[in-house]
């Protein structure tokens, strides 16, 4: 991963070398702007797939027409190679990108498969386009006003460098606390948007003019089986430069993707978290991933955090994210990125977004969890199926009901009305209904395929791929999670039954594939990486949120009665659904905003 932006020229802009070195954490490895008269294209260098002094951005065109600025991967390198008759012996995504881009322009789009952001500029037109991949595994944000623009990876880089302060907007804040984050194109910031993942924005510099629109995805048919896809997209992936390492639990969707480094003899090293602290049952993963570890002989890395670490990234953590958040667990993420950099690894692999194609959460089984369809039964079901906004209704209030600040805690929100949640649902829908058309369009509009697709749309392009690629970044590190590869997903998704949704436990295709691949406690009840609770709500993470919490109301929150009630109840911060309120006061204190 990398650092990319972009900015026109009719703007004050402190100047392209500073708006590097505020990048310089998410690409230590090079630095290089481009300059014409109406715009500046730059990038910073993380290393990743070649040695640094071959892998300088921005590049450009040999007919000079097209300018290039990636963040990324590309998987199908090899096909794109032999496909556009390219020398077989390249090895950079850029270096081939660009060749098929002055060969199709920006058709180039719809040949690529992989995870980026990507700026291109057309010198002949004036015009830049921007890409997102359609998982979002890498965020990309713009401020846009006054036909003022500029585009970058982080929210940060872009106020530094128009030397001005974020402005909260008051209703996004609201549908923030509404499902932990922000989903959609907008953010909590005045004139701050995202590319939302799957889509592509050209601005026109001639004339002015914006647009924006969903592309559609490369898929490949290429293989057999469906756990064909999983060894295929594990094996891409592995397309490296310099020390790799895998964070490895003690479930099944990390050691899924050892099993297949391993079945194709690359060599990996083994990371993972213990936490110092006499509540051993939160060390159940390490203690597994350490035995597979050994069984296999690989290098383990023991990343042993105690209560002062935590403590004193609490508030580091959660300012790194740019967002509301309602992750908990972001200061683990944080230190163990960091514990990782500083043994000198480029890449780490981890498991993220197995749940979401080998059905593994418990609300995705509607035979188990759900009354609505034992009372009312087959009318309910036809109408989930034909019905968008119904499906996105059931999507949150089904699980993420238990996740809504808003919903939850009323009583700390000044100005909500029923009206706000509705039309929340509705905008929520539409934006579900154009991303599984766009991108999952031969795929049925079943509940069960639906929640499956919603899952991955809003919450891990959302949450976890924007919490791990930050907190990854911010220590020059480059995450990759295999699992989350679109052209698996679709793939693996199209081959679901309904059956798949009624088994005796979750996960029963993966379980019974790796059966006998993988070691047996794998297949217990994972817990994942939560600090020890006690942590969360100590004397001393209390006093210092207490202290920067304001005695009014700001931004519609009833920040006096929720620090009475926290004094009060101190334990009260490990509610997830109250844990948003502690994210954007650290967000609020960042920005000086919370006075």
């Amino acid at each position: 991963m990398c650092g990319v932006f972009f900015y026109t020229k009719n703007q004050k802009i402190i100047s392209p070398e500073t708006v590097l070195e505020f990048l310089k954490h998410r690409g230590p490895d090079g630095k290089k702007f481009i300059e014409t008269n109406e715009i500046v294209l730059g990038h910073r260098l993380l290393a990743v797939r070649d040695k640094p002094e071959k892998s300088i951005q921005p590049v450009t065109s040999i007919d000079k027409r097209y300018v290039l600025s990636f963040n990324g991967n590309i998987w199908n390198l090899k096909t794109l190679k032999e496909k556009y008759n390219l020398n077989e012996n390249l090895v950079l995504d850029t270096t081939v990108l660009i060749q098929i881009i002055e060969k199709v322009g920006i058709k180039f789009i719809h040949e690529i498969r992989g995870i980026f952001s990507i700026l291109v500029y057309d010198t002949q037109k004036k015009i830049i386009y921007a890409f997102r991949d359609n998982t979002g595994q890498i965020p990309l944000y713009y401020y846009y006003k006054e036909n003022k623009f500029f585009i970058c990876s982080e929210i940060d880089t872009i106020y530094k460098s128009l030397g001005i302060s974020p402005e909260i907007i008051e209703k996004e804040v609201q549908d923030s606390f509404r499902f932990l984050n922000k989903i959609g194109y907008k953010t909590i910031y005045q004139n701050i948007f995202k590319v939302i993942p799957g889509e592509m924005i050209e601005l026109n510099i001639k004339t002015n003019s914006f647009n924006k629109k969903l592309f559609k995805p490369k898929i490949e048919k290429n293989c057999l089986s469906p756990f064909d896809y999983v060894g295929s997209s594990v094996e891409e992936n592995l397309q490296n430069y310099g020390k790799v390492i895998l964070n490895l639990s003690g479930g099944i969707d990390s050691n899924i993707v050892l099993h297949e480094i391993l079945k194709r003899n690359s060599k990996i090293d083994i990371c993972s978290t213990s936490f110092d602290d006499d509540q051993e049952e939160y060390n159940t993963d390490f203690k597994i991933a350490k035995e597979v570890a050994k069984k296999n002989e690989l290098f383990f890395l023991e990343n042993k955090i105690d209560k002062k670490q935590y403590l004193d990234n609490f508030f580091k953590s959660y300012e790194t994210l740019e967002e509301i958040s309602g992750n908990s667990s972001s200061t683990v993420w944080y230190l163990t990125y960091k514990f990782i950099k500083s043994h000198n690894y480029k890449t780490v692999y981890a498991g993220d977004g197995g749940d979401e194609i080998f059905v593994g959460y418990d609300w995705f089984f509607l035979n188990k969890s759900t009354r609505i369809f034992k009372k009312y039964g087959k009318l309910a079901k036809i109408i989930m199926n034909n019905s968008f906004f119904a499906r996105t209704m059931f999507f949150y209030f089904n699980f993420f009901k238990k996740y809504n600040t808003v919903l939850n805690y009323p009583s700390y929100f000044d100005k909500v009305k029923l009206f706000d949640n509705f039309n929340y649902f509705i905008k929520a829908s539409n934006l579900y209904k154009n991303f599984k058309n766009n991108n999952f369009k031969e795929i049925p509009n079943s509940l069960e395929i639906s929640n499956l697709i919603a899952s991955q749309f809003f919450w891990l392009s959302n949450e976890t791929f924007n919490k791990n690629n930050k907190l990854a970044m911010i220590n020059s590190l480059d995450v990759r999670f295999p699992l989350s590869e679109f052209n698996l997903r679709y793939n693996f998704i199209k081959t679901l039954k309904q059956t798949d949704f009624e088994t005796p436990v979750n996960k029963f295709k993966a379980r019974e594939y790796y059966s006998k691949k993988l070691n047996s406690k794998v297949f217990g009840k994972k817990r994942g990486w939560p600090a020890p609770q006690n942590w969360i709500e100590s004397k001393q993470i209390i006093d210092q949120i207490l202290d920067i919490m304001p005695n009014k109301v700001l931004y519609s929150v009833k920040w006096h009665k929720i620090k009475n009630d926290l004094n009060k109840n101190p334990s009260i911060i490990r509610d997830r659904s109250f844990f948003p309120f502690i994210s954007f006061l650290i967000l609020l204190n960042k920005y000086n905003l919370q006075k």
